[in-house]
């Protein structure tokens, strides 16, 4: 077991996801190495609804690529779940 502190929770927010602030890293130094891999590893049921468009058209493809960027870069609680998909 590795000693739990703010590295460590960085080193993990960067492999579940995409980094994360100073906040997040101090929450998940708080929660404790076990809670923090639970935490994320938790899947939470999403609401979310892309640009519906059709499959043969480039810039809609476009537009569905660029908002699926931006939902993963902004899901800091579902940060995993998102780079998984």
């Amino acid at each position: 077991m590795v000693t739990w502190n703010e590295d460590n929770a960085a080193h993990l927010l960067a492999r579940a996801g995409f980094g994360a602030s100073s906040s997040d890293r101090k929450k998940f130094v708080k929660y404790g190495q076990a809670l923090a891999v639970e935490n994320l590893l938790r899947a939470k049921p999403s609401a979310a609804t892309g640009p519906g468009t059709p499959d043969d058209d480039p810039q809609a493809l476009a537009e569905l690529r660029s908002w699926w960027v931006k939902r993963m870069v902004r899901a800091s609680s579902t940060r995993l779940q998102e780079k998984l998909v």
